[in-house]
């Protein structure tokens, strides 16, 4: 991939689809509640990795806009109910796009927009960002948790008001888990 980043799932509408060693799974979700397309991935590298990151973020509201274009342009060469589904299609991406590129949190969460924003200014949250991003390579790389460097854990785990806290402290559970320690 370009930003050197392996997906790990993928959910389209009702279905999602998910990486294991043994190869990809497939399941339908009924509950669409969530989300109507997501990805998740993780860096195979470290160089370089905050430019990566911004890069990776910006990808999901391309995605989206480009959807939102290729809908548009069905819509205007394409009538009836068809036509109209299309122009439905448009709509949605187009929102999905301008909603992860706002600068706010949604819940606990930040959009991508707000999270590329963190990284630019290279601020504490940005800081935190990065470590769960490098956190993650162990699911992509031989890198056992028990390896992973300390300072990438408390940099995770440092702020509890962050987007990012509770995603760092499932990752500390994890290096202590394997580290077999009770810290």
């Amino acid at each position: 991939s370009v930003v050197k980043f392996q997906v790990s799932h993928l959910s389209v509408g009702p279905f999602w689809f998910g990486r294991f060693p043994n190869g990809w799974r497939a399941r339908f979700i009924s509950d669409l509640s969530w989300a109507a397309a997501f990805s998740a991935a993780r860096p195979r590298t470290l160089d370089n990795i905050r430019h990566r990151v911004m890069t990776f973020l910006a990808g999901g509201p391309a995605a989206s806009l480009t959807f939102g274009l290729l809908s548009l342009a069905a819509f205007l060469s394409t009538s009836g109910v068809t036509g109209d589904l299309f122009g439905l299609f448009a709509v949605v991406a187009f929102v999905d796009c301008l909603t992860e590129l706002s600068l706010v949190r949604k819940g606990h969460a930040l959009t991508d927009g707000a999270k590329i924003i963190k990284l630019w200014e290279n601020s504490r949250e940005s800081e935190q960002i990065l470590a769960v991003y490098v956190l993650g390579l162990s699911e992509t790389t031989p890198v056992r948790p028990q390896n992973w460097k300390e300072s990438w854990v408390m940099q995770a785990t440092s702020d509890p008001e962050a987007s990012t806290y509770f995603v760092g402290c499932y990752y500390a559970y994890i290096y202590h888990l394997d580290r077999e320690d009770s810290k």
